[in-house]
């Protein structure tokens, strides 16, 4: 769909897989007939997300690539004593145009240099990119 269908530039896009209602990105072009989505698994695509059960937050970032992790940075290094692999990452509606709440991903690997002020944890996306077949666009104007 494109503008003809009222979508336009920065609309977040989701899908649902396995029960989950999944982040897949946003909307960065747009034509009178289609459009392109930016997937969050890509490098210049960066979400503010928190951890649903601790309520830590940080930004997840993609690696550049549709069958692989996507990284989330800057979580306090406190958290390393609450957070659990599997835990669920979801968005955290802070300053963003991502609704609160939608599902990103779970955790996979807790990591940190000595040095960093932050954890860096990997974070397995709740979407299989490889087998999306439907989208849907949010219209938060409404």
């Amino acid at each position: 769909k494109g503008a003809r269908n009222g979508i336009h530039i920065e609309m977040p896009v989701i899908a649902y897989q396995n029960g989950f209602q999944g982040l897949v990105g946003k909307v960065i072009e747009v034509g009178e007939f289609t459009s392109m989505i930016l997937p969050i698994y890509d490098t210049r695509c960066y979400v503010s997300a928190r951890l649903q059960t601790s309520r830590f937050e940080g930004l997840v970032n993609g690696l550049g690539n549709e069958s692989g992790n996507i990284i989330m940075r800057h979580v306090h290094k406190r958290a390393r004593e609450e957070v659990r692999y599997g835990d669920l990452v979801i968005t955290s509606g802070m300053k963003s145009l991502y609704p609160k709440d939608i599902f990103i991903g779970r955790v996979r690997a807790i990591g940190a240099q000595e040095w960093e002020s932050g954890l860096e944890l990997e974070i397995e996306p709740i979407i299989d990119f490889t087998r999306l077949e439907y989208v849907f666009v949010l219209d938060l104007e409404m």
